[in-house]
């Protein structure tokens, strides 16, 4: 091989093994970044203003200051197993103008349409076919929003989404599983994604790649998003909502 075959070679091969350096550098970024958040990897924005727009810190003193309650006797903060969480620890008093969810906290300064909500929380109750965690999208008044039931059994009343409209809540989901083990002491993943525009609610449950149920409905538009559940209790360790502001709440 020419002195000049020989230098290409060398520059070819030292190209080579620096590409792979760097190829397995930034898969080991990525893997750490992905561990720092135990819902899984973001997804793709779909919009390049696209934000995150609440992501919880139970540590801070004011980590409630962005929080609407229907009954704020019922949380608390607290620590479990060295973590701390926001903690909805007995039943609430709330008395909601129709059959609908009576814990709820709600991210209060935000509107939005679109957005993807990632949730890490762990149910507490006993176990029994509508042990529930709720998420709430679309909220515009106690009498006005969707929510996401998520429960150990599906029936007319448990494990679907739901839209509560001057009326007792109704079932609105296209597709839905047979329920979901919430187990005992478990965390859990939760991701609700709405498309404000295409009228789509998706929700998954550990599983990021397939949903658990969908739903098809326009009939609210961007409101506020939330925590909760129907009548029972649990924790919530990780909360973290992305999608695009679109106006104050309606309290400010």
């Amino acid at each position: 091989m020419h002195a000049t075959q020989q230098g290409w070679a060398r520059r070819l091969a030292w190209g080579l093994g620096l590409g792979l350096v760097l190829a397995m550098v930034a898969t080991a970024a990525v893997a750490r970044s992905d561990a720092a958040w135990p819902i899984g990897p973001p997804e793709p924005e779909p919009a390049a203003d696209w934000k995150v727009l609440f992501e919880a810190d139970w540590s801070q003193p004011n980590a409630l200051e962005r929080l609407r309650f229907t009954d704020r006797a019922a949380w608390r903060l607290a620590d479990h197993e060295g973590r701390r969480v926001l903690e909805l620890f007995q039943a609430s008093r709330f008395q909601p103008p129709h059959r609908s969810p009576l814990s709820l906290a709600l991210i209060d300064d935000l509107r939005v349409g679109s957005f993807v909500l990632d949730v890490e929380c762990m149910q507490t109750s006993r176990d029994y076919p509508h042990r529930d965690l709720v998420f709430v999208l679309g909220y515009q008044a106690p009498a006005e929003y969707y929510y996401v039931h998520i429960a150990a059994k599906a029936d007319d009343h448990a494990n679907n989404i739901f839209l509560v409209h001057q009326a007792p809540r109704r079932k609105i989901g296209v597709t839905t599983n047979d329920g979901n083990d919430w187990g005992q002491n478990q965390w859990r993943k939760v991701r609700v994604r709405r498309d404000v525009a295409e009228g789509t609610i998706e929700v998954f449950f550990d599983d990021m790649s397939k949903p658990i149920m969908t739903a098809l409905d326009r009939t609210l538009g961007p409101g506020l998003v939330g925590i909760g559940s129907f009548d029972d209790t649990g924790r919530f360790a990780q909360v973290r909502l992305r999608g695009p502001a679109l106006a104050p709440s309606p309290n400010q």
